[in-house]
C-alpha cells in the first residue's frame, strides 16, 4: 500500500533512539573517564602517601636523631629510596629537606622541583627523632598510561555493553508495543480501502494505538451501514430512472405531437383564412351576375390571396429546409445603407422617420449576404408595422464590448413594444407581435435560425410603452460557432452574447 519505503516505522525509531542512547552514552562515557582519571590521580596520591609513610617509618632507626650529613646514614637512606624505587609504578624518589636541597635520591629524574607535575606529588615526612623533610615521588608515566588506557577500556567496554542491552531491549519494546498493532491496523486499512468490509478490525491495547483500532473498527461498521444504505438507494434509484425512462418517453411523443399540433395549427390558421376568402370570391364569381369590373376586382383579390397561400408555403419550406449558406466578407455598413434606401419606398415606412447610425471604422463580418439582408430586413419591417406610421426607426452598427463578436447591428423602434405574454414565444413559429400583424408567423423564427446558423446572437430588448430593440451580434472571423437549438425546434430561445 503507498509507495515503497526505504526505512520502515522500526528503523527509523531504533535510529532516532540509537542517537539518543549513543549521546546520554557518550555524557556517561565523558562523566565516567573524568572519574577514572580522578581515580587514578587519588590512587598515585594514595600510593604516594603510602610510601612516604614507609620512608618516614624506616628513617627513625637509620637517622637516630642525629643530624643527616653524608656518612653512612646517608648511603642508607640512598639504599632505602633505591629499593623503593625498584615499583615498577615509581619513576624516581627524593627526599628533601625544609630547604628544598635533596637529601637522597633514586631513579631517573629524581628533583625536588617536580611538585606540581603530572604523576609527580610531594608528601611530608616527620621521622621520629629527626627533622621534619619531604619526600618527592614521581610515578611513571608508561604505568600511568597503561592505568588509564585500562580504565578508560573498561569504562567503554561497559558503555558499549550497556548500549547494546538498551538497543535490543528497546527493539522488541517497540516490535511488542508499536510495531506490531501498527502492522495490524496497516492490514485493517487496506482490507478497508480495498472494500471487505467483513472482516471487524482486531481491538487493541487500553492505549492510544487501541483507540485507534477502536476508531477503524467504528469506521468500517459506517462504512458497512452506508454501503447497505447505498445498495438500497441505488436500487430504488435503478426502478426511478427505468420509470423516468418510461415517461420520458412519453413526454418526448407528447412533446412531438404537440409541436407537430400546433405548426399544423397555425399553418391551418395561417392559410385558412386567404383559403376562405378565395372561396367567398369563386362563389361570387359562380353567381354571373357581377359585372366586368367587378369580376375583375374578385380575380385580382382571389390571386392577392393565392400568392399570400403561396408565401406562406414557401416560408414554412424555407424554415424546414436544411441551410445553405454562401459566407463572405460583409461589409454591415454598406448593407444598412442599401437598406435604408430600400426601406424609404415601403408603404409601412410612410410617416415613420428613418435613422441610420454606423459606427466608423467597423470591420467586415464572414456572414451570407442575401441571408443577412432578409434578416435585418425582416426586423425592420416588423419594427415598421409597429410603429403604424408615427414614430422612429433606427438602423445601427456598433462594435459590441462581448468577446469572440466582431460587430453588431440593432433595429430600434420607439412604439409600443411588445407584451411580456407574446415575449415569451417571440421566435417560436406562427408567433406574431399582435392581432394586426399582417406577417406569415414564421419570421422572426426564419431569423433567428438564420442568425444560428452564421454563429451570431439575435437578441431582444422590449418593455410596453417603451419600444422594441433587436440585437444581431455576429462573431469574429475564425471564432467557433456558437451552438443553438436545432431549426426546428420551437421552444429554444437565443443564446445571449
Amino acid at each position: 500500500m503507498g509507495t515503497k519505503r526505504r526505512y520502515g516505522i522500526r528503523e527509523r525509531l531504533t535510529l532516532n533512539i540509537l542517537a539518543l542512547v549513543a549521546l546520554a552514552l557518550w555524557l556517561l562515557a565523558l562523566m565516567l573517564l573524568r572519574q577514572s582519571s580522578a581515580f587514578l590521580a587519588a590512587e598515585q596520591q594514595a600510593r604516594g602517601r603510602a610510601i612516604a609513610t614507609a620512608v618516614e617509618k624506616a628513617l627513625g632507626p637509620l637517622l637516630g636523631g642525629a643530624p643527616v650529613d653524608p656518612g653512612p646514614r646517608l648511603e642508607a637512606v640512598s639504599g632505602l629510596l633505591g629499593s623503593l624505587a625498584q615499583d615498577p609504578s615509581v619513576q624516581a624518589l627524593a627526599l628533601c629537606d625544609a630547604s628544598g636541597h635533596a637529601i637522597a635520591a633514586a631513579g631517573h629524574g629524581a628533583t625536588c622541583q617536580a611538585r606540581g607535575e603530572v604523576g609527580a606529588g610531594s608528601y611530608p615526612v616527620r621521622p621520629r627523632g629527626a627533622a621534619p623533610a619531604r619526600l618527592t615521588v614521581i610515578f611513571s608515566s608508561q604505568d600511568s598510561s597503561r592505568r588509564a588506557a585500562y580504565a578508560h577500556l573498561q569504562v567503554l567496554a561497559q558503555v558499549a555493553i550497556t548500549a547494546l542491552v538498551l538497543v535490543v531491549f528497546l527493539h522488541l519494546l517497540l516490535s511488542l508495543v508499536v510495531l506490531r498493532p501498527v502492522r495490524s491496523l496497516v492490514a485493517a486499512s487496506e482490507r478497508i480501502a480495498a472494500g471487505d468490509l467483513d472482516r471487524p478490525v482486531e481491538p487493541g491495547h487500553a492505549d492510544e494505538l487501541g483507540d485507534l483500532a477502536a476508531a477503524y473498527e467504528a469506521m468500517r461498521q459506517r462504512l458497512q451501514q452506508g454501503r447497505e444504505r447505498d445498495r438500497v438507494n441505488i436500487e430504488e434509484l435503478r426502478a426511478m430512472h427505468a420509470d423516468l425512462l418510461a415517461k420520458e418517453g412519453e413526454l418526448v411523443r407528447s412533446e412531438r405531437l404537440a409541436a407537430v399540433g400546433a405548426v399544423a395549427a397555425g399553418v391551418a390558421h395561417e392559410v385558412g383564412n386567404p383559403l376562405g376568402a378565395v372561396t367567398g370570391y369563386l362563389a361570387m364569381l359562380r353567381g354571373g351576375n357581377l359585372s366586368p369590373a367587378e369580376k375583375a376586382e374578385y380575380l385580382e383579390r382571389t390571386d392577392h390571396e393565392v400568392a399570400r397561400i403561396n408565401r406562406i408555403l414557401l416560408d414554412l419550406l424555407n424554415y424546414a429546409r436544411p441551410p445553405r449558406l454562401d459566407l463572405t466578407a460583409v461589409d454591415l455598413n454598406a448593407l444598412l445603407r442599401d437598406l435604408a434606401r430600400h426601406l424609404s419606398t415601403q408603404a409601412d415606412l410612410r410617416g415613420v422617420e428613418l435613422r441610420l447610425e454606423l459606427a466608423a471604422g467597423l470591420p467586415a463580418v464572414r456572414a451570407d449576404l442575401h441571408r443577412t439582408r432578409q434578416m435585418l430586413l425582416n426586423l425592420a419591417l416588423n419594427g415598421a408595422q409597429a410603429l403604424a406610421g408615427r414614430g422612429t426607426l433606427t438602423l445601427a452598427s456598433f462594435r459590441p464590448d462581448a468577446p469572440g463578436r466582431a460587430a453588431g447591428v440593432r433595429v430600434s423602434d420607439d412604439g409600443p413594444g411588445i407584451p411580456p405574454e407574446v415575449r415569451e414565444h417571440l421566435f417560436e413559429p406562427f408567433a406574431t407581435a399582435g392581432k394586426g400583424s399582417r406577417g406569415t408567423g414564421l419570421g422572426l423564427a426564419i431569423c433567428r435560425r438564420t442568425a444560428l446558423e452564421m454563429g451570431a446572437v439575435i437578441e431582444v430588448g422590449t418593455a410596453p410603452g417603451q419600444g422594441t430593440t433587436f440585437t444581431v451580434l455576429f462573431p469574429e472571423p475564425g471564432a467557433p460557432e456558437t451552438p443553438g437549438p436545432a431549426a426546428g425546434d420551437p421552444q429554444g430561445e437565443a443564446p445571449a452574447a
